[in-house]
C-alpha cells in the first residue's frame, strides 16, 4: 500500500519504536485522510503538504504552517487497539496555545496496564511528505515525567536520533547514574500512573540554533531547582562546566559535555540530592504508605496501627514485639513516641 501522505523514512526515524511500525504508519496515513474530508479540518492535510513543498530552505520553525491543533494517537497494549482523535485548540480561547507557538502536532502514544501513558510529540509536517530528511541536523527535545504529584521536565539537544539519544539516557538510568534527570525517571518506575512524555520541539537546526534555544529554554523551564537540568543549557552551561574545573575549554562536543556533567556530579555528589520529582512525592502519603510497605526491615502501616491498638490494651513492648513480629522493642518504642511512621493513621 503506497502512502498517500506521510514520508516513511522520516514516519521511522522519529516515531517511537513500535511493534509493526510499518502498519501503524499505514492506518494512520488513512486517518489523515479521514482528517482532510472532515467537514470541519477539510484540506487541512492538504495544506501541510503545501506549506512543506513552498517552504524547503527555511528554518524549520518557519515552515510550519500556523494551525492550533494536535493530531494523533493513543495505543492501548492493554487491549490491543488504536484511537484516534484530532484536538482542535483552536475552537477553545482558554486552550489556545500562543499564536507563535500555533502548529500542528503529532501526538503518539502508548498506555500500559498499569495507567502509566508514554507519549511523543513532534510537529507533524516533519512527518509528511515534501519535508526533506527531517533526521538531518540537531534536534531540540523536551522529556517530562507527570503523576499526581508532581511534573517535572528535562530539555537537550542531539546531533544523531533523538530516540537513540532517549535509549541512552534510559540506559544510564538503569545503571545508577546519578544525574538528576536520570534519578528522577528510575524512582518514578516505582508508580502506577505516571506519564512520561518526550517531544521534538525544533529539527533540522543548526548548531548555533539548537545552542542557543538550550540556553534560553533550560535558564527559562528546566533549570533545577523547578526542572530536572543540573547545569544551564548552551554556551551558558560549556562555561559552567569549564568555570568549575571540569573541563580544560569552553569549546567541546556534546559526547564531551554529557562525561563532563556525569564527573560534575561525582564530585559534587550533593548536586544531585535532593531529586524535586521525589521531593514533591514524599509529601503524598499513598507514595509514602507504599514505599514503607516494600522496605524490608520497615514497619507496614498494618503493623504500625496494630502496634498502636495493642498498647492502648495496654499490652507491654516485650508483649507486642512478639506478637506483631517486629524487628526489636525500640522499634515499639518508637512508634508508641511519635518518632517514627507518623503519618500512618
Amino acid at each position: 500500500m503506497k502512502l498517500r501522505y506521510l514520508d516513511i523514512h522520516n514516519c521511522q526515524a522519529l516515531m517511537p519504536k513500535l511493534d509493526n511500525l510499518v502498519q501503524i504508519i499505514r492506518l494512520f496515513d488513512g486517518y489523515l485522510g479521514n482528517v482532510n474530508e472532515d467537514q470541519e479540518e477539510r484540506g487541512l492535510i492538504d495544506r501541510l503538504l503545501e506549506s512543506n513543498r513552498t517552504s524547503q530552505g527555511k528554518n524549520a520553525w518557519e515552515r510550519l504552517y500556523r494551525y492550533d491543533a494536535d493530531i494523533g494517537f493513543t495505543l492501548d497494549l492493554a487491549g490491543m487497539k488504536i484511537d484516534y482523535e484530532v484536538k482542535a485548540y483552536y475552537k477553545y480561547p482558554e486552550l489556545a496555545r500562543p499564536i507563535s507557538d500555533q502548529r500542528v502536532v503529532g501526538q503518539f502514544w502508548q498506555r500500559y496496564e498499569n495507567g502509566t501513558k508514554w507519549g511523543y510529540k513532534m510537529p507533524l509536517q516533519c512527518l509528511l511528505k515534501n519535508w526533506g530528511d527531517a533526521n538531518e541536523g540537531y534536534k531540540c527535545y523536551l522529556h517530562t515525567i507527570t503523576s499526581d504529584a508532581a511534573e517535572f521536565s528535562y530539555a537537550g539537544i542531539t546531533k544523531r536520533n533523538w530516540l537513540e539519544r532517549l535509549d541512552e539516557h534510559l540506559y544510564e538510568m538503569r545503571t545508577g547514574s546519578r544525574k538528576l534527570f536520570h534519578k528522577a525517571w528510575h524512582d518514578s518506575l516505582s508508580l502506577s500512573n505516571v506519564a512520561y512524555g518526550s517531544e521534538l520541539l525544533d529539527i533540522n537546526a543548526s548548531y548555533d540554533v539548537a545552542m542557543s534555544w538550550e540556553e534560553w529554554f533550560v535558564d527559562t523551564y528546566t533549570l533545577r531547582p523547578n526542572g530536572l537540568n543540573m547545569i544551564p543549557g548552551g554556551l551558558k552551561g560549556l562555561e559552567f562546566l569549564h568555570e568549575h574545573r571540569i573541563t580544560d575549554r569552553v569549546q567541546i562536543s556534546l559526547e564531551e559535555r554529557d562525561h563532563a556533567v556525569a564527573e560534575y556530579v561525582r564530585r559534587n555528589p550533593r548536586k544531585g540530592i535532593p531529586n524535586p520529582f521525589i521531593s514533591e512525592l514524599w509529601k503524598d502519603d499513598d507514595f509514602y504508605l507504599r514505599v514503607m510497605a516494600a522496605r524490608e526491615k520497615t514497619l507496614s502501616p498494618d503493623q504500625v496501627k496494630q502496634i498502636r491498638t495493642l498498647a492502648a490494651l495496654g499490652w507491654d513492648e516485650a508483649k507486642i514485639t512478639d506478637e506483631v513480629e517486629v524487628l526489636n522493642e525500640l522499634q515499639v518504642r518508637n512508634v508508641l513516641k511519635g518518632k517514627t511512621y507518623k503519618r500512618v493513621h
